[in-house]
């Protein structure tokens, strides 16, 4: 991202907040539950008044002095993009893609605007259109990749169906969703994952807990029963391919079924062999 950009969109920001009547924002101290706020009413107890002057220089300042040392004990600064560590930079992101987005926005007509849906986490996009022939939507299609974001930024296609780690279909019955699960059907050579083999040294607990969170994040992505299961069987497969024992596998189907309150995976549970 360049830095003239994340320049740029900063004071831009503050600009529009100034519009709106705010100068800066209380940031809490220590607390990591506390929120900021606007209010500059009085002092906050463990919180500190930033104004916006304040902030663009903290900005200023980390994008010009990022340093690493490198192995032979020479000092580099880093001279493009977003400081790598540092803590204002997934603020930095977050403010310059919204700044970029917007400037786009007010180059397309309402028409057009309609017709489209967008919503950006970090840096994942996800775009979904409608194709009539109202539009010439093969070419917004193409042209979103390259106008929205600033050279060198641009958008790369990552694939039909997925966003982040969830794949997604449009039906007529709404949005389905279960996690993304790149072995998924297959049987020979799959895919090399981060999961420990069941008989690698290491705490069973451990082993248990990866289990059991693999698990969490199947039934949080599962959009319906249907999808839930075919996802989790997927997943179990993956750690049966580990070795890891039936008992363990149903012993955790049980847990889920009992502590998330689905009964869809009791039925997991069965299926297991």
């Amino acid at each position: 991202m360049p830095k003239e950009a994340i320049r740029f969109a900063a004071r831009d920001i503050a600009n529009e907040n100034r519009k709106d009547g705010h100068h800066g924002v209380w940031v809490p101290k220590r607390s990591k539950l506390s929120k900021c706020n606007w209010d500059q009413g009085g002092k906050k107890h463990n919180r500190v008044w930033l104004d916006f002057d304040m902030l663009i220089d903290i900005l200023e300042f980390s994008l010009d002095h990022a340093y690493v040392t490198m192995p032979d004990g020479r000092l580099l600064r880093q001279v493009s993009g977003i400081p790598m560590g540092d803590p204002m930079s997934p603020a930095m992101t977050i403010g310059t893609c919204g700044f970029m987005e917007r400037e786009w926005m007010h180059t397309l007509d309402s028409e057009t605007k309609n017709r489209f849906r967008a919503k950006r986490y970090m840096d994942d996009v996800i775009v979904m259109m409608a194709e009539n022939e109202k539009w010439d939507h093969a070419k917004f299609s193409q042209d979103i990749g390259n106008d929205v974001y600033w050279p060198p930024l641009k958008l790369e296609d990552g694939g039909q169906g997925v966003f982040l780690e969830t794949y997604f279909a449009v039906t007529q019955g709404g949005i389905q969703t279960r996690l993304k699960n790149l072995n998924e059907g297959r049987v020979e050579n799959p895919a090399v994952w981060r999961y420990q083999h069941f008989n690698s040294y290491g705490e069973y607990t451990q082993k248990r807990s990866t289990l059991a969170a693999c698990l969490s994040k199947v039934q949080n992505m599962a959009s319906d029963s249907q999808q839930l299961m075919y996802s989790a069987l997927q997943k179990l497969d993956e750690f049966k391919r580990l070795e890891y024992p039936l008992g363990i596998r149903k012993y955790m189907c049980m847990k889920m079924a009992l502590n998330g309150g689905d009964a869809t995976w009791w039925k997991i549970r069965d299926a297991q062999k």
